[in-house]
């Protein structure tokens, strides 16, 4: 029987953009945030927001725009891409959509920004 092994890419290494930290183009164009947005991580098994990278503002397609329409914008483009058609392919029905990848990145971001304070034996939140 002969067994398949897929490669999961993340952006960075699909589109070779060199914005990954350590990449060639960092120096120029800066770390790209789908490189280091942690919130996303293990989203279509990928590294950070590296196969969820359309969510994400400042990415490669649309550095430097910055407004929320630039935003839908930019998601409207990557409707076309070949790397965000390659993840659709790749998760089918496992896809994660627009909407829960935002409520992922809002839930998480409410994680982070409660404070905790460790007591011996307990743990307090506040």
């Amino acid at each position: 029987m002969l067994r398949v092994c897929l490669v999961k890419y993340n952006c960075w290494e699909f589109v070779k953009c060199g914005r990954e930290p350590g990449g060639n183009a960092v120096a120029a164009d800066g770390i790209c945030p789908a490189a280091t947005e942690r919130r996303l991580d293990g989203v279509h098994d990928g590294h950070n927001a590296g196969r969820a990278c359309w969510i994400l503002p400042d990415t490669n397609c649309d550095r430097g725009t910055g407004t929320a329409s630039a935003h839908r914008d930019k998601l409207a483009r990557c409707a076309s891409c070949k790397f965000f058609h390659r993840v659709a392919d790749e998760e089918g029905s496992a896809l994660c959509s627009t909407n829960e990848l935002t409520m992922r990145l809002s839930a998480r971001l409410q994680e982070i920004e409660t404070p905790v304070v460790v007591m011996v034996g307990a743990v307090v939140r506040r």
